[in-house]
């Protein structure tokens, strides 16, 4: 992973964790994500990225990031809906692990708690840090 392709607020954060690529645990966090104490500026977990492991973010607390998770939005293309909220975010963008969907990530925080729209069109998900969460990241721009 080119870790070059993270925007520099991110890169400068001390929130950085692994978690699991494959197996019985895909996506699980192999630090815990509400504790701080556990968690690793980003020079310090990239050593250790490899097939196994990937890299996250941790937003517990963070209230200055948002993260839109747009979920089956890629097939073949990016989806009308999901394009739409790509331009009007105007922000870091990344391919989710999955390659079907789509994460973007913003500075700022105008929600007070994690919310999702799940519908058989439109599959979106808003995390702020008002609860224990990571988000993977995955540098595929």
């Amino acid at each position: 992973m080119d870790i070059d392709v993270l925007p520099p607020v991110l890169r400068s954060l001390d929130r950085w964790g692994l978690w699991n690529i494959g197996g019985k645990h895909h996506k699980k966090p192999v630090i815990p994500t509400s504790k701080p104490e556990e968690w690793h500026p980003l020079a310090k977990v990239v050593p250790r990225l490899s097939e196994t492991f990937g890299l996250g973010l941790c937003l517990t607390g963070l209230r200055s990031i948002t993260v839109l998770d747009l979920d089956k939005c890629i097939d073949g293309q990016l989806k009308p809906w999901a394009l739409d909220i790509l331009i009007r975010a105007g922000s870091y963008a990344e391919v989710s692990p999955s390659g079907q969907g789509l994460r973007i990530i913003l500075l700022g925080n105008g929600y007070k708690k994690d919310w999702q729209n799940l519908s058989d069109d439109v599959r979106l998900e808003v995390y702020t840090g008002s609860s224990s969460r990571y988000v993977t990241i995955t540098g595929d721009v």
